[in-house]
Protein backbone atom coordinates (compact mmCIF):
# COMPACT_ATOMS: atom_id res chain seq x y z
CA UNK A 1 0.00 0.00 0.00
CA UNK A 2 1.47 3.40 -1.04
CA UNK A 3 1.34 6.52 1.04
CA UNK A 4 -0.84 9.35 -0.08
CA UNK A 5 1.13 12.58 -0.83
CA UNK A 6 -1.60 14.90 0.51
CA UNK A 7 -0.01 15.64 3.96
CA UNK A 8 3.30 16.52 2.31
CA UNK A 9 1.55 18.84 -0.12
CA UNK A 10 -0.29 20.54 2.74
CA UNK A 11 2.98 21.14 4.58
CA UNK A 12 4.55 22.61 1.45
CA UNK A 13 1.55 24.88 0.90
CA UNK A 14 1.60 26.04 4.52
CA UNK A 15 5.32 26.83 4.40
CA UNK A 16 4.86 28.68 1.12
CA UNK A 17 2.03 30.79 2.54
CA UNK A 18 4.04 31.55 5.69
CA UNK A 19 7.04 32.63 3.65
CA UNK A 20 4.82 34.68 1.33
CA UNK A 21 3.18 36.50 4.26
CA UNK A 22 6.56 37.20 5.81
CA UNK A 23 7.77 38.73 2.56
CA UNK A 24 4.55 40.67 1.98
CA UNK A 25 4.31 42.09 5.50
CA UNK A 26 7.67 43.37 6.72
CA UNK A 27 8.12 43.65 10.48
CA UNK A 28 8.62 47.42 11.04
CA UNK A 29 9.84 46.99 14.62
CA UNK A 30 12.53 44.60 13.44
CA UNK A 31 13.45 46.96 10.59
CA UNK A 32 13.81 49.80 13.07
CA UNK A 33 16.05 47.83 15.41
CA UNK A 34 18.18 46.63 12.50
CA UNK A 35 18.63 49.92 10.66
CA UNK A 36 17.73 52.85 12.96
CA UNK A 37 18.15 52.00 16.64
CA UNK A 38 21.94 52.37 16.74
CA UNK A 39 21.63 56.13 16.10
CA UNK A 40 18.04 57.00 17.09
CA UNK A 41 17.95 54.79 20.19
CA UNK A 42 16.11 51.50 20.82
CA UNK A 43 12.91 53.32 21.84
CA UNK A 44 13.16 56.18 19.31
CA UNK A 45 14.94 58.66 21.60
CA UNK A 46 18.68 59.07 20.92
CA UNK A 47 21.18 59.35 23.76
CA UNK A 48 23.00 62.67 23.17
CA UNK A 49 25.80 61.61 25.53
CA UNK A 50 26.26 58.16 24.03
CA UNK A 51 29.37 57.27 22.05
CA UNK A 52 27.49 56.76 18.78
CA UNK A 53 25.82 60.17 18.87
CA UNK A 54 29.05 61.80 20.03
CA UNK A 55 30.81 60.22 17.07
CA UNK A 56 28.14 61.47 14.64
CA UNK A 57 28.60 65.09 15.73
CA UNK A 58 24.86 65.70 15.39
CA UNK A 59 21.91 64.56 17.52
CA UNK A 60 19.56 62.36 15.43
CA UNK A 61 15.82 62.90 15.38
CA UNK A 62 13.85 62.09 18.54
CA UNK A 63 10.81 60.15 17.34
CA UNK A 64 9.25 60.06 20.82
CA UNK A 65 8.65 63.85 20.77
CA UNK A 66 5.05 64.23 19.50
CA UNK A 67 5.58 67.81 18.29
CA UNK A 68 8.60 66.87 16.19
CA UNK A 69 7.01 63.61 15.09
CA UNK A 70 3.83 65.32 13.87
CA UNK A 71 5.46 68.38 12.30
CA UNK A 72 6.52 66.94 8.94
CA UNK A 73 4.58 64.76 6.46
CA UNK A 74 5.21 61.02 6.36
CA UNK A 75 6.05 61.39 2.67
CA UNK A 76 9.04 63.61 3.54
CA UNK A 77 10.32 61.03 5.99
CA UNK A 78 10.04 58.32 3.35
CA UNK A 79 12.15 60.45 1.00
CA UNK A 80 14.79 60.99 3.70
CA UNK A 81 14.98 57.25 4.38
CA UNK A 82 15.18 56.43 0.68
CA UNK A 83 17.53 59.19 -0.49
CA UNK A 84 19.38 60.20 2.69
CA UNK A 85 19.36 63.34 4.79
CA UNK A 86 21.41 65.51 2.43
CA UNK A 87 18.79 65.12 -0.33
CA UNK A 88 16.37 67.27 1.70
CA UNK A 89 18.93 69.61 3.24
CA UNK A 90 19.43 67.62 6.44
CA UNK A 91 22.56 66.02 7.88
CA UNK A 92 24.59 63.83 5.55
CA UNK A 93 25.03 61.51 8.54
CA UNK A 94 21.58 60.16 7.70
CA UNK A 95 22.35 57.50 5.04
CA UNK A 96 20.23 56.53 2.04
CA UNK A 97 18.49 53.15 2.22
CA UNK A 98 17.23 52.93 -1.36
CA UNK A 99 19.50 49.98 -2.05
CA UNK A 100 18.78 48.29 1.27
CA UNK A 101 15.04 48.63 1.93
CA UNK A 102 12.18 48.07 -0.48
CA UNK A 103 9.38 50.62 -0.97
CA UNK A 104 7.05 48.47 1.15
CA UNK A 105 9.63 48.25 3.92
CA UNK A 106 10.18 52.02 3.89
CA UNK A 107 6.42 52.65 4.03
CA UNK A 108 6.04 50.20 6.93
CA UNK A 109 8.98 51.78 8.74
CA UNK A 110 7.58 55.31 8.38
CA UNK A 111 4.20 54.15 9.74
CA UNK A 112 6.03 52.63 12.69
CA UNK A 113 8.04 55.81 13.34
CA UNK A 114 4.92 57.98 13.21
CA UNK A 115 3.27 55.76 15.82
CA UNK A 116 6.10 55.86 18.37
CA UNK A 117 4.74 58.84 20.45
CA UNK A 118 1.33 57.20 20.82
CA UNK A 119 -1.91 59.18 20.90
CA UNK A 120 -1.61 62.99 20.75
CA UNK A 121 -3.58 65.99 19.55
CA UNK A 122 -1.05 67.61 17.24
CA UNK A 123 -2.35 67.98 13.66
CA UNK A 124 -0.53 65.88 11.09
CA UNK A 125 2.26 67.59 9.13
CA UNK A 126 0.73 66.47 5.84
CA UNK A 127 -1.84 69.25 6.43
CA UNK A 128 0.86 71.93 6.47
CA UNK A 129 -0.09 73.12 2.98
CA UNK A 130 1.59 75.88 0.98
CA UNK A 131 1.16 79.47 2.20
CA UNK A 132 -1.11 81.30 -0.30
CA UNK A 133 -0.88 85.00 -1.09
CA UNK A 134 -4.32 85.88 0.32
CA UNK A 135 -6.14 82.80 1.63
CA UNK A 136 -5.48 82.19 5.32
CA UNK A 137 -3.48 79.04 6.05
CA UNK A 138 -5.18 76.70 8.53
CA UNK A 139 -2.17 74.79 9.85
CA UNK A 140 -0.43 76.30 12.93
CA UNK A 141 3.28 76.69 12.25
CA UNK A 142 6.47 78.37 13.45
CA UNK A 143 7.18 80.81 10.64
CA UNK A 144 8.56 84.21 9.79
CA UNK A 145 6.93 85.70 6.69
CA UNK A 146 7.54 88.81 4.64
CA UNK A 147 4.52 89.73 2.51
CA UNK A 148 4.64 92.48 -0.08
CA UNK A 149 1.96 94.00 -2.36
CA UNK A 150 2.66 96.58 -5.06
CA UNK A 151 -0.59 98.14 -6.30
CA UNK A 152 -0.57 99.52 -9.85
CA UNK A 153 -3.38 101.94 -10.58
CA UNK A 154 -4.13 105.28 -12.25
CA UNK A 155 -2.69 108.09 -10.23
CA UNK A 156 -0.39 107.03 -7.41
CA UNK A 157 0.85 103.49 -7.04
CA UNK A 158 1.15 102.04 -3.54
CA UNK A 159 3.41 99.52 -1.83
CA UNK A 160 2.61 97.63 1.37
CA UNK A 161 4.88 95.30 3.35
CA UNK A 162 3.79 92.99 6.16
CA UNK A 163 6.31 91.38 8.51
CA UNK A 164 4.73 88.46 10.33
CA UNK A 165 5.94 86.26 13.19
CA UNK A 166 3.98 83.08 13.98
CA UNK A 167 4.62 80.75 16.93
CA UNK A 168 2.90 77.50 17.83
CA UNK A 169 1.34 77.31 21.30
CA UNK A 170 0.24 74.01 22.78
CA UNK A 171 -0.88 71.21 20.50
CA UNK A 172 -3.29 73.10 18.25
CA UNK A 173 -2.75 76.82 18.80
CA UNK A 174 -0.68 79.60 17.29
CA UNK A 175 -0.07 83.25 18.13
CA UNK A 176 0.95 85.84 15.57
CA UNK A 177 2.18 89.43 15.39
CA UNK A 178 2.19 91.51 12.19
CA UNK A 179 3.80 94.87 11.45
CA UNK A 180 2.36 96.66 8.42
CA UNK A 181 4.38 99.22 6.48
CA UNK A 182 2.92 101.40 3.73
CA UNK A 183 4.77 103.38 1.07
CA UNK A 184 2.76 105.84 -1.00
CA UNK A 185 3.76 109.03 -2.81
CA UNK A 186 7.23 108.85 -1.31
CA UNK A 187 6.06 108.56 2.31
CA UNK A 188 6.94 105.39 4.21
CA UNK A 189 5.88 104.43 7.72
CA UNK A 190 4.76 101.55 9.91
CA UNK A 191 1.09 102.33 10.22
CA UNK A 192 -0.54 99.19 11.70
CA UNK A 193 0.16 96.44 14.22
CA UNK A 194 -1.94 93.28 14.20
CA UNK A 195 -1.98 90.75 17.04
CA UNK A 196 -3.93 87.52 17.10
CA UNK A 197 -3.97 83.76 17.00
CA UNK A 198 -5.72 80.68 15.73
CA UNK A 199 -6.77 77.26 16.98
CA UNK A 200 -7.32 74.01 15.09
CA UNK A 201 -10.93 72.94 15.56
CA UNK A 202 -10.85 69.67 13.66
CA UNK A 203 -8.76 67.31 11.55
CA UNK A 204 -10.26 64.15 10.09
CA UNK A 205 -8.99 60.65 10.80
CA UNK A 206 -7.55 60.28 7.29
CA UNK A 207 -5.35 63.38 7.81
CA UNK A 208 -6.70 64.97 4.64
CA UNK A 209 -8.54 68.04 6.01
CA UNK A 210 -8.11 70.68 8.68
CA UNK A 211 -10.37 73.46 10.00
CA UNK A 212 -9.13 76.40 12.08
CA UNK A 213 -10.79 79.33 13.86
CA UNK A 214 -8.89 82.52 14.61
CA UNK A 215 -8.95 86.27 15.07
CA UNK A 216 -6.72 89.35 14.97
CA UNK A 217 -7.01 92.86 16.35
CA UNK A 218 -5.64 95.65 14.17
CA UNK A 219 -4.17 98.69 15.91
CA UNK A 220 -3.51 101.79 13.76
CA UNK A 221 -0.24 103.43 14.81
CA UNK A 222 -1.20 107.00 13.83
CA UNK A 223 -4.79 107.15 14.96
CA UNK A 224 -8.07 105.79 13.64
CA UNK A 225 -10.34 102.94 14.67
CA UNK A 226 -9.05 99.60 15.80
CA UNK A 227 -10.58 96.63 13.96
CA UNK A 228 -11.55 93.12 14.96
CA UNK A 229 -10.79 90.50 12.27
CA UNK A 230 -12.29 87.04 12.94
CA UNK A 231 -11.63 84.26 10.41
CA UNK A 232 -12.25 80.62 9.59
CA UNK A 233 -9.69 78.66 7.55
CA UNK A 234 -9.91 75.27 5.86
CA UNK A 235 -7.47 73.03 4.02
CA UNK A 236 -7.93 69.74 2.19
CA UNK A 237 -5.68 67.33 0.33
CA UNK A 238 -7.65 66.47 -2.82
CA UNK A 239 -5.27 63.74 -3.97
CA UNK A 240 -1.60 63.12 -4.68
CA UNK A 241 -1.40 66.11 -7.05
CA UNK A 242 -3.89 68.71 -5.77
CA UNK A 243 -4.71 70.64 -2.61
CA UNK A 244 -7.45 73.15 -1.78
CA UNK A 245 -7.49 75.90 0.83
CA UNK A 246 -10.26 78.33 1.66
CA UNK A 247 -10.93 81.05 4.22
CA UNK A 248 -13.61 83.48 5.32
CA UNK A 249 -12.85 86.61 7.30
CA UNK A 250 -14.50 89.85 8.34
CA UNK A 251 -12.96 93.22 9.12
CA UNK A 252 -15.04 94.98 11.78
CA UNK A 253 -13.96 98.50 12.83
CA UNK A 254 -14.74 99.03 16.51
CA UNK A 255 -16.10 102.50 15.76
CA UNK A 256 -18.72 101.26 13.28
CA UNK A 257 -19.07 97.67 12.08
CA UNK A 258 -21.03 99.03 9.12
CA UNK A 259 -17.80 100.41 7.65
CA UNK A 260 -16.30 96.93 7.57
CA UNK A 261 -16.20 94.17 4.99
CA UNK A 262 -16.26 90.40 4.52
CA UNK A 263 -13.90 88.36 2.38
CA UNK A 264 -14.02 84.86 0.89
CA UNK A 265 -10.87 83.37 -0.62
CA UNK A 266 -9.85 80.03 -2.02
CA UNK A 267 -6.92 78.47 -3.85
CA UNK A 268 -6.05 75.24 -5.63
CA UNK A 269 -2.38 74.18 -5.83
CA UNK A 270 -0.91 71.63 -8.22
CA UNK A 271 1.44 69.53 -6.07
CA UNK A 272 2.95 67.64 -8.98
CA UNK A 273 6.26 66.62 -7.35
CA UNK A 274 7.28 65.23 -3.93
CA UNK A 275 10.50 67.28 -4.02
CA UNK A 276 10.05 70.54 -2.06
CA UNK A 277 12.57 72.52 -4.14
CA UNK A 278 10.33 72.92 -7.15
CA UNK A 279 7.77 75.25 -8.72
CA UNK A 280 4.13 74.62 -7.75
CA UNK A 281 1.47 76.64 -9.63
CA UNK A 282 -1.73 77.77 -7.98
CA UNK A 283 -4.87 79.71 -8.86
CA UNK A 284 -6.57 81.82 -6.20
CA UNK A 285 -9.90 83.67 -6.19
CA UNK A 286 -10.74 86.43 -3.71
CA UNK A 287 -14.15 88.10 -3.24
CA UNK A 288 -14.46 91.07 -0.88
CA UNK A 289 -17.89 92.41 0.06
CA UNK A 290 -17.92 95.91 1.62
CA UNK A 291 -20.82 96.29 4.05
CA UNK A 292 -21.48 99.82 2.83
CA UNK A 293 -21.55 99.50 -0.98
CA UNK A 294 -22.25 102.50 -3.19
CA UNK A 295 -25.45 102.39 -5.22
CA UNK A 296 -24.92 100.53 -8.48
CA UNK A 297 -21.71 98.84 -7.36
CA UNK A 298 -21.13 95.14 -7.90
CA UNK A 299 -22.07 92.88 -5.01
CA UNK A 300 -18.47 91.76 -4.52
CA UNK A 301 -15.01 92.94 -5.52
CA UNK A 302 -13.71 89.76 -7.17
CA UNK A 303 -10.12 89.14 -8.21
CA UNK A 304 -8.13 86.20 -9.53
CA UNK A 305 -4.50 85.63 -8.56
CA UNK A 306 -2.43 83.16 -10.60
CA UNK A 307 0.68 82.40 -8.57
CA UNK A 308 3.61 80.03 -8.12
CA UNK A 309 5.21 78.65 -4.98
CA UNK A 310 8.98 78.19 -5.39
CA UNK A 311 10.80 76.04 -2.84
CA UNK A 312 14.19 77.69 -2.40
CA UNK A 313 15.84 75.14 -0.11
CA UNK A 314 16.09 71.38 -0.59
CA UNK A 315 13.68 70.79 2.27
CA UNK A 316 11.37 73.67 1.30
CA UNK A 317 11.60 75.39 4.69
CA UNK A 318 12.43 78.63 2.86
CA UNK A 319 10.02 79.34 0.01
CA UNK A 320 8.95 82.21 -2.23
CA UNK A 321 5.42 82.72 -3.56
CA UNK A 322 4.80 85.24 -6.34
CA UNK A 323 1.64 86.17 -8.20
CA UNK A 324 -0.42 88.87 -9.91
CA UNK A 325 -3.85 89.93 -8.66
CA UNK A 326 -6.18 90.95 -11.48
CA UNK A 327 -9.60 92.53 -10.81
CA UNK A 328 -12.64 90.82 -12.36
CA UNK A 329 -15.35 93.12 -10.99
CA UNK A 330 -15.07 96.77 -9.91
CA UNK A 331 -12.07 96.97 -12.22
CA UNK A 332 -11.40 100.63 -11.51
CA UNK A 333 -10.03 99.71 -8.04
CA UNK A 334 -6.58 99.03 -9.53
CA UNK A 335 -4.96 97.70 -12.67
CA UNK A 336 -2.97 94.88 -11.08
CA UNK A 337 -1.34 94.03 -7.76
CA UNK A 338 2.07 92.38 -7.80
CA UNK A 339 2.17 90.09 -4.76
CA UNK A 340 4.91 88.16 -2.99
CA UNK A 341 5.56 86.33 0.23
CA UNK A 342 8.86 84.94 1.48
CA UNK A 343 8.47 82.25 4.14
CA UNK A 344 10.99 80.82 6.59
CA UNK A 345 9.83 77.85 8.66
CA UNK A 346 12.38 78.38 11.44
CA UNK A 347 11.46 75.17 13.28
CA UNK A 348 12.91 73.16 10.39
CA UNK A 349 16.31 74.80 10.54
CA UNK A 350 18.29 78.02 10.10
CA UNK A 351 17.49 80.24 7.10
CA UNK A 352 20.84 79.40 5.44
CA UNK A 353 20.50 75.60 5.82
CA UNK A 354 19.91 73.33 2.85
CA UNK A 355 20.33 75.66 -0.11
Amino acid sequence: MTRRPLPILLVIVALTLTLSNALADPDPAALYQAHCASCHGPSGAPDPDGPVVQGLGVVPANFTDPLFNSREPAADWAMVIEHGGAALGLSDRMPAFDGTLSEDEIEALVDYLKGIPGEHDYPDGALNLFLPLNTIKAFPEDEVVWKSDYVVRDGANAWENVFEFEKRVGQRGQVLVELVQSLEQGDSDFDKIEVGGKYVLHTNDAHTSITTLGAKVEFPVHGGDESFIPFLAFGRILGPDWTFQGSARAKLPFGDFGDGSAELAGIVHWTHSPWPRNVFPGLEVVAEVPFDRPSGADFAEISIIPQARVGLTRGGHVALNVGVQVPVTERDRFDTVLQMNLLWDFADGPFWQGW
